[in-house]
C-alpha cells in the first residue's frame, strides 16, 4: 500500500507510473483468477460437482480460494511486488458491523421484493415451510421449534462457516488487491476493485451458478451488484483493517440466501427479487454511494 510522504511527496509522473503498475497488477490478478476459476468450474461440472449439497458446497469452497492463490502468484511472480493488507485481529465492533450488514442487506433486498411485486409474502405457516423445503431442507418437520432453531442457525453458525469460505475471496480482492490500487484514491479504488470482482463472476453466471436460468441478464445485473458489494466490503475492510470484517460480511451475505428473509418471501426470478437481483441493486447502491461520499 503506498503512503506518501508529507516531506518528499510523489510527484505527478511517479504516481502516474504507480497507477498504471497497479492497474496492469491488478488486471492480472483478476485474468488469473478468472482462468483458475473457469478450469476448476470444467473439472468440478465434468464430475458432476456442481449438484448436491455437500459436493456443491466443497466446489464452491475450492472456486472461492481462486482469487487467494491468483494474488499469491501474482505476489512470488513479482518477486514480493505488492503487499497484503489487513490482518490484524478484529474488534468487535467491526465483527458486529460486518455481521449486521451482512443480514440486513439481504433482508432488505427481499423486503423490497415482496413490495415491488417481484415476489411474494409468505400469507402462511405451510408457505413458510414450503419455502424452507425449496432451500434444500426437505426432511425438516412442520414444528415451530424446528423453524426458530432454523432461524437461529441461519443467522449464526451458518454466518461464520460460510466466512472460511469467503476468506480466499477477500484475501484476494479487498487483502491484496484493494491495497494495490490506493495508489488512485479511496473512491477510485473501491470501485475498481469492486469492478474487477465483478469480472470474476462471469463464469459463474454463465455456468448458471449465478442468475440460474438467465445467463445474458445475469451478465447485465453482475457488473452493478458486485461492483457495489465490493464497495460495501471495500469500506469495511479499510476501516477495520482486518480481512476478517469483510469475509463476515460476505459469509453472512451468503448465507441470507437461504436464511429467514428469503423463506418469508420468495423471489419470482433472481433477475428481479432475492439479494442479486435488482431488488438488491436497488439497496446497495445507496448505500455504496453514501460510503463513497464519505471518502
Amino acid at each position: 500500500m503506498i503512503h506518501q510522504d508529507p516531506k518528499n511527496p510523489i510527484c505527478p509522473k511517479q504516481l502516474k507510473q504507480l497507477q498504471k503498475k497497479a492497474l496492469q497488477r491488478g488486471i492480472m490478478i483478476t485474468f488469473v483468477a478468472v482462468g483458475l476459476l473457469s478450469l476448476w468450474l470444467c473439472i468440478a461440472h465434468q464430475f458432476g460437482w456442481l449438484t448436491g449439497g455437500v459436493t456443491r458446497t466443497t466446489a464452491a469452497w475450492i472456486g472461492q480460494m481462486t482469487p487467494a492463490v491468483s494474488a499469491w502468484l501474482m505476489h512470488r511472480i513479482g518477486q514480493g511486488e505488492g503487499t497484503f493488507y489487513g490482518f490484524r485481529r478484529p474488534t468487535l465492533k467491526w465483527l458486529f458491523w460486518g455481521w449486521i450488514l451482512g443480514i440486513g442487506l439481504p433482508s432488505a433486498a427481499f423486503g423490497v421484493t415482496g413490495m415491488f411485486g417481484w415476489g411474494s409474502f409468505a400469507s402462511s405457516w405451510s408457505d413458510v415451510m414450503e419455502n424452507i423445503r425449496e432451500q434444500g431442507f426437505v426432511s425438516l418437520s412442520s414444528d415451530v421449534s424446528v423453524l426458530l432453531v432454523y432461524a437461529l442457525f441461519s443467522l449464526s453458525v451458518v454466518p461464520l462457516l460460510l466466512t472460511f469460505c469467503a476468506l480466499g475471496e477477500e484475501i484476494g480482492w479487498r487483502g491484496y488487491l484493494l491495497s494495490q490500487l490506493l495508489v488512485f484514491g479511496r473512491r477510485r479504488a473501491l470501485l475498481l476493485s469492486g469492478l474487477l470482482w465483478s469480472v470474476w463472476y462471469i463464469p459463474l453466471v454463465l455456468v448458471g451458478q449465478a442468475y440460474p436460468g438467465h445467463p445474458v441478464a445475469g451478465l447485465l445485473l453482475v457488473f452493478p451488484f458486485i461492483t457495489g458489494v465490493g464497495v460495501i466490503l471495500g469500506h469495511l475492510q479499510l476501516s477495520s483493517q482486518s480481512v476478517w470484517i469483510p469475509s463476515l460480511a460476505h459469509g453472512t451475505f451468503n448465507a441470507q440466501m437461504a436464511g429467514p428473509a428469503a423463506v418469508l418471501v420468495s423471489a419470482s426470478s433472481p433477475v428481479t427479487g432475492g439479494f442479486m437481483g435488482v431488488a438488491g441493486i436497488l439497496v446497495i447502491w445507496p448505500i455504496a454511494l453514501w460510503l463513497l461520499w464519505k471518502q
